[in-house]
């Protein structure tokens, strides 16, 4: 119950201490995230790999009605719509019984439509030890912008949420962050 009324995140941290394994777990409210503009994410500068940029378009949409708790006309309702000139109306429609207000569901509902509006999304990437993203300087939960070119735009990208940091001593100086669009964060 606390969780779904108060929302908050963790993140489980295991690490060696001495010889033995040591669990913790980390709490944040409402979330972890950092939006760190003091680091560099660049393809072909510290980005050695050019991430591949999916484009489904299925998930788009203009228009957003968002259904929370209750029943019938009491019903918590939320809405959301973008201007979409002679474009055809492509509307969602979205359940979370546990949103409790028309201005919470209001808000989800503008939040949920921007993350469908950009139909580019990018998953992973692997990342060079550089002086403009160090190893070690990411962690679970920090936003980063990542600058790409990919189909016709041009020094374009995405801020996006680390969701995983992986190194291995196979790969070299380099490390692997696991990634979801930060307009798609709830």
């Amino acid at each position: 119950d606390l969780a779904s009324d108060t929302p908050f995140q963790f993140r489980e941290i295991n690490e060696w201490s001495g010889s033995t394994i040591a669990h913790r777990m980390e709490l944040a409210y409402p979330r972890f995230n950092v939006q760190r503009k003091d680091l560099r994410f660049v393809v072909g500068e510290n980005v050695i790999i050019q991430p591949s940029v999916t484009m489904a378009g299925d998930d788009y949409a203009n228009e957003l009605e968002l259904l929370g708790a209750g029943e019938g006309r009491t019903m918590v309702r939320g809405s959301a719509s973008l201007p979409r000139g002679n474009r055809l109306r492509r509307v969602v429609v979205v359940e979370d019984k546990t949103i409790k207000s028309m201005t919470t569901a209001n808000t989800r509902a503008y939040n949920l439509l921007k993350a469908r509006v950009e139909i580019g999304d990018i998953t992973g990437f692997t990342v060079l030890d550089h002086q403009l993203a160090p190893m070690g300087a990411v962690r679970p939960g920090d936003e980063i912008f990542i600058s790409l070119d990919y189909d016709w735009q041009e020094g374009q990208g995405f801020w996006v949420r680390v969701q995983s940091v992986k190194y291995s001593p196979d790969e070299g100086n380099n490390y692997t962050l696991s990634v979801l669009r930060s307009d798609k964060v709830a």
